[in-house]
């Protein structure tokens, strides 16, 4: 934790905004356990439905290529029940780690989202769990037509702030993490280790997390 905030302070200008990727930062990704789970109650291979999900439905999904109706057809293999699979899903979903410090970070801060998503159901999320309060924008690569690593899903961003230099932008995936460091932005990886957390509270002014 000392390495990572020492290389994230030192000689640094102060951010300005706060750009926080949603799956793996701002919640969990519960999605491996759910395809697990899908292969399983479909009599399929977790093989079959994870090289179903990444290699074929993934990109299209998250871009808004396809309707939800044949996302969760072509996933599941039936045009039934698509209504419980995605309660199942996103019941899967929980806050991450730095939810509760949102309300301080904000304070010294604005705080975006860009994610590879389909706009109604983070937006639907965001709401669910009181996110939404706490940002100032929500870009999702549906809506944006443009996903993670590619450099034009941050032209929104690059548009609004002077210097990329202010910007701290999170995200669990390095691939992404290092598209927004090429672009200039400082960058930080959301890992398994918390400490990524108290890196970021330093960087905006160590706001106290509101319980």
């Amino acid at each position: 934790g000392r390495t990572m905030r020492r290389v994230i302070q030192r000689d640094a200008p102060s951010i300005e905004l706060l750009l926080l990727d949603a799956q793996g930062v701002l919640f969990n990704n519960p999605w491996a356990a759910f395809l697990e789970d899908l292969a399983q109650r479909t009599d399929r291979s977790a093989e079959e439905v994870f090289r179903l999900w990444y290699d074929e439905l993934h990109d299209d999904a998250w871009l808004g290529s396809i309707s939800d109706t044949e996302l969760w057809t072509r996933l599941t293999g039936t045009p039934h029940g698509h209504a419980a699979w995605q309660s199942d899903l996103e019941r899967r979903f929980r806050p991450g780690r730095l939810a509760r410090f949102l309300p301080g970070w904000r304070r010294t801060v604005e705080i975006w989202v860009l994610s590879n998503h389909r706009s109604h159901w983070l937006e639907a999320r965001l709401d669910r769990f009181g996110l939404d309060d706490h940002l100032e924008r929500v870009l999702v690569s549906d809506a944006l037509g443009a996903m993670k690593p590619d450099t034009r899903a941050f032209d929104a961003v690059r548009s609004a702030v002077s210097r990329p230099e202010s910007v701290l932008f999170v995200d669990d995936q390095q691939r992404n993490v290092n598209a927004a460091a090429q672009l200039g932005f400082r960058a930080l990886r959301a890992s398994d280790d918390p400490a990524w957390i108290d890196v970021v509270d330093d960087a905006v002014g160590g706001a106290i997390p509101v319980p």
